[in-house]
């Protein structure tokens, strides 16, 4: 708390002015946290003076945030480039989350971005932990000590921790997972000892479920959010966690059910986890959707995977936001979601320096939607989604992105969108490269 405190004092991170008129004020908490390592080893003990309230509203109770928060593909893009050329990438971890205001990434404002002349620095922030990497050890300790001069810096050495993430480094490479933390919840939610399963859902549920509501929601509550978080290295549970999390508010005996099914899956598989390989770094996506796969709203699933070279980088369960009426309108629709996030990433990409000169290849399995993408006229029954149309017929005018038609059983993308049988669903799965350590 004494550290916490002087650091905040230091960089002064507040000033004293007289309070507003009939305006509220925000009062102060205490957080503590005690982290440990993946073997059990208590790793530190943190203190944290935070703003007490969870409704407030910006422009009158705040004005300012300090605290960049990097995105997963950013921190996943990172190492892949890291490995690519073969930099180390050093931890490290800051007393205090306030920073002094950088000049950051356009793409993504929590990475620091270094390039003059042949010498290139990489710095990505998730509020109080760095990753640093580059191309030159000099200027990397140049890095080191402007930062130490303002705050209270630890260096952790080679990256292995890092948000809760175990990085490996293996002779391939590194592998990402999050063993520690599936088995400490299956350890609290008494699953330790229960039957493993092949698959995290049924692909058909059962016609007589109990509909009645689960006798402790904050239970299946905490639950669910526990899964989201296992979901960070584990596309291969991202479709039954979504699943799931669609229920937080009723939810039903049959839900907890499915719950259970999940966490019997990830007892045979708790060690699973991403592994980074070397290889290109030419982008590719795969994109699908299940039409009209919620039961009671008629909404369609869409998902979407893209690989970074042989690295899976990104991915995305969601429902669709409206009914559609029909399988291709679906498929359009997620075409156009998933080509958003793929000029996100080439312009991150370039940032990092390495550009997408090609066409980045979107694989879909719906002939009729990849018609209607490169088809300039209009057909009467798709006019109501027209910007779509022209959304996606630009990129592929401009040379950005490519639609490639790929078979249904290929679709990596499946995956995401719909519960599948064991055989088919660990063929996809191993076509994530979802595995355990040793492969």
């Amino acid at each position: 708390m004494s550290t916490e405190y002087s650091a905040l004092q230091k960089l002064g991170t507040w000033s004293l002015v007289p309070a507003p008129l009939n305006k509220p004020v925000l009062g102060s908490k205490w957080m503590f946290k005690t982290k440990y390592l993946p073997n059990g080893k208590i790793a530190s003990y943190k203190a944290r003076l935070v703003a007490l309230g969870c409704s407030q509203e910006f422009g009158i109770k705040f004005t300012e945030t300090f605290s960049p928060v990097a995105t997963m593909v950013t921190i996943r893009m990172l190492l892949t480039i890291a490995l690519h050329h073969n930099w180390p990438v050093t931890q490290l971890d800051i007393s205090n989350a306030f920073y002094p205001r950088f000049i950051f990434s356009k793409a993504d404002p929590s990475l620091l971005l270094y390039a003059k002349a042949e010498d290139q620095v990489f710095v990505l922030i998730y509020v109080d932990d760095i990753l640093i990497t580059g191309n030159n050890k000099s200027q990397i300790q140049l890095t080191l000590q402007h930062l130490q001069s303002a705050f209270r810096l630890k260096k952790l050495g080679n990256v292995s921790l890092f948000l809760g993430i175990q990085v490996t480094q293996t002779t391939y490479g590194y592998f990402l997972n999050q063993t520690h933390y599936a088995n400490e919840l299956l350890s609290h939610s008494g699953f330790s000892d229960c039957k493993p399963s092949t698959t995290p859902a049924l692909t058909k549920p059962s016609k007589l479920q109990d509909e009645t509501l689960f006798s402790d929601p904050q239970l299946f509550r905490k639950l669910a959010g526990s899964l989201q978080y296992l979901s960070i290295t584990r596309p291969d549970i991202a479709f039954a966690v979504n699943s799931i999390c669609q229920f937080m508010h009723p939810p039903r005996n049959c839900d907890y059910l499915a719950l259970k099914r999940l966490l019997r899956y990830i007892k045979g598989t708790a060690n699973f986890g991403l592994p980074i390989t070397r290889g290109s770094l030419c982008l590719r996506r795969y994109s699908d959707a299940d039409w009209a796969a919620d039961p009671i709203e008629r909404k369609s699933m869409s998902g979407y995977c893209t690989f970074l070279g042989p690295n899976l980088i990104s991915w995305s369960v969601k429902k669709q936001t409206t009914a559609a009426r029909s399988s291709t309108e679906v498929e359009y629709r997620s075409l156009s979601s998933a080509i958003s996030e793929v000029l996100w990433i080439r312009r991150l990409a370039a940032e990092l320096l390495i550009p997408q000169p090609q066409t980045t290849v979107l694989h879909c399995d719906n002939t009729s939607a990849i018609a209607l993408a490169n088809n300039i006229v209009l057909h009467a029954r798709t006019k109501h989604i027209e910007i779509d149309h022209h959304f996606i017929r630009d990129h592929i005018k401009h040379g950005n992105i490519d639609i490639a038609h790929i078979s249904s059983t290929d679709q990596i993308a499946d995956i995401m969108t719909k519960s599948l049988p064991s055989s088919c669903f660990t063929f996809l799965r191993s076509k994530l490269t979802i595995r355990s350590p040793n492969g």
